[in-house]
């Protein structure tokens, strides 16, 4: 279930401020939104500049939800004293990064659009996920649940939102808006399945 509030077109876009929440109103964190323009919009080499960084730290990675665009190199830095080796099997993006210790990264290019689920082979509770987006309209959820995107072109466009937990096919749901001089809120109620361990 969404709550889509979105002005009417005019001829200069303003900010697009999306707000995601679950079924009892609580704020969602970590929720990719992203905006594809009617228009095709190609990405430019300045958007895959970065730097685009997932850390292993506290045997954990850093940060939970990293979203690039396609095309990106995103750097896998090992903070920690011990090894780790850092994989996944998703069917876009799918890669193994063997056995590295502290003080190395190595580094990864994601060239199809999707979600790569992260593991590590040596650390079974590390878990993170990398979203990959075709666009260069697209941010993530503070803790309270708000993600804002700015110099958006003007015009119609699909909304996207993505969750590792959402109730929904791919975790994802989208929506046609239309985004006007003044500014625009949306407000996004989504299902989550419930928590289990790794989750954050």
């Amino acid at each position: 279930m969404c709550s889509w509030l979105v002005s009417s077109a005019s001829a200069i876009a303003g900010p697009l401020q999306i707000s995601v929440v679950d079924g009892e109103g609580q704020a969602v964190e970590h929720a990719v939104v992203s905006v594809e323009p009617a228009a095709a919009v190609k990405l430019k080499p300045g958007d895959l500049r970065g730097p685009f960084v997932m850390s292993q730290r506290n045997i954990a990675f850093e940060p939970f939800v990293l979203v690039v665009p396609k095309g990106a190199t995103v750097q896998f830095p090992n903070m920690d004293r011990v090894n780790h080796h850092v994989y996944s099997f998703s069917p876009t993006n799918p890669f193994q990064l063997p056995l590295y210790g502290r003080g190395i990264t190595r580094s990864v290019t994601f060239g199809q659009a999707g979600t790569a689920a992260l593991g590590c082979n040596i650390h079974d509770k590390m878990r993170a996920y990398i979203r990959v987006v075709d666009t260069p309209y697209y941010a993530k959820t503070d803790r309270s649940g708000v993600a804002n995107l700015v110099t958006l072109p003007d015009g119609a466009a699909t909304l996207r939102v993505w969750h590792p937990a959402m109730m929904a096919q791919g975790q994802e749901m989208s929506q046609s808006v239309t985004t006007n001089r003044s500014g625009n809120r949306v407000v996004v109620t989504i299902r989550l399945r419930p928590a289990r361990a790794g989750d954050m």
